[in-house]
Order: C-alpha cells, then sequence, then structure tokens
C-alpha cells in the first residue's frame, strides 16, 4: 500500500512524494538588502528563508538587472529543483559574494559576507537554505514568520 494513501482523493492523482516533503519544507519571505563594497548602495531583495533548499542562490535575472560582480566557477555544478527535475538554467556557472543585511523580528541589524549560487529561482531574488540555516541557527517561529537571529556566529555582526 501506498504510504502516502492519505492525501489520495477518489478524483486525483497520487501526491508525489516530492511535493509532499517541499510541503513539510516550512519557509518564511522576508525582505533583504545587499550592499555594494565599493559605493555602499543598498539593493532590496525578495529573499525566501527556506528549510527545503540547500545553499545560498540568487536569481540570475537579479543579478543581471542589478549588475552584480559574478565569478565563474572552475567545474560547472548541476543544478536540480525541489521536485528533483532539472533547474531551466541547467547547470550553475556563476558564484557572486554579497554584503548582506538583514533585520529579525527583534529589530536588530544582521550583515556578512555570503557567497551565493546564481541559477533561475522562480519568484524570488534570492533563496538563504539549509546551509545558512544550520550556520546561523536562528530561532524560527514558522507560524508567524518570524525569526531571531540570537546564536549567530562570531563571524557575523549584529549589534
Amino acid at each position: 500500500m501506498n504510504h502516502f494513501a492519505i492525501l489520495d482523493t477518489l478524483d486525483s492523482d497520487p501526491v508525489p512524494p516530492d511535493v509532499v516533503r517541499n510541503i513539510r519544507s516550512p519557509s518564511i519571505t522576508i525582505r533583504v538588502k545587499l550592499v555594494s563594497k565599493v559605493s555602499g548602495r543598498e539593493i532590496s531583495a525578495r529573499a525566501l528563508l527556506d528549510s527545503g533548499t540547500e545553499g545560498l542562490i540568487i536569481h540570475e535575472d537579479y543579478a543581471k538587472r542589478n549588475k552584480l560582480t559574478l565569478r565563474t566557477l572552475a567545474k560547472p555544478i548541476p543544478a536540480q529543483n525541489v521536485d528533483r527535475s532539472e533547474n531551466t538554467n541547467g547547470v550553475i556557472h556563476h558564484t557572486t559574494i554579497q554584503h548582506l543585511k538583514l533585520e529579525d523580528a527583534l529589530g536588530r541589524t544582521h550583515e556578512e559576507h555570503a557567497k551565493f549560487y546564481i541559477t533561475n529561482i522562480g519568484d524570488y531574488d534570492l533563496i538563504l537554505g539549509t546551509d545558512w540555516l544550520w550556520f546561523h541557527n536562528p530561532k524560527v517561529n514558522w507560524a508567524k514568520d518570524e525569526f531571531s537571529l540570537t546564536r549567530c556566529p562570531a563571524t557575523c555582526r549584529v549589534p
């Protein structure tokens, strides 16, 4: 018997396991800023704090539109979507190092240098995935879409 049978209905196809996995991976949409090292210019970004995505990722269109400095990877990395399908961009060819600035639910400003991979990520400008969550270990209230950065490593600046 299919262990996902409880989600099936009589008039639909069974729910694929990958979709179920994604539903159970909470995420929060937040506003962040990227700060230019040279000019100090700040650009706003719509970010997804996502427990179901690995890595730190910036949308390719966002990177191009904002003229971010890109670095070419020596060896491209295959990119997969959450449903394990191949990403429309195929492989990841570039990264960018950005000064990331965001504010948590307690009103504290958090700043760090972060290395992002560049690919197509749908409706968001960037994603902070499990690598970021593990490193910063934020206190997250998924029900209220709030987080606080009270356990950041020393490499972060949180006044």
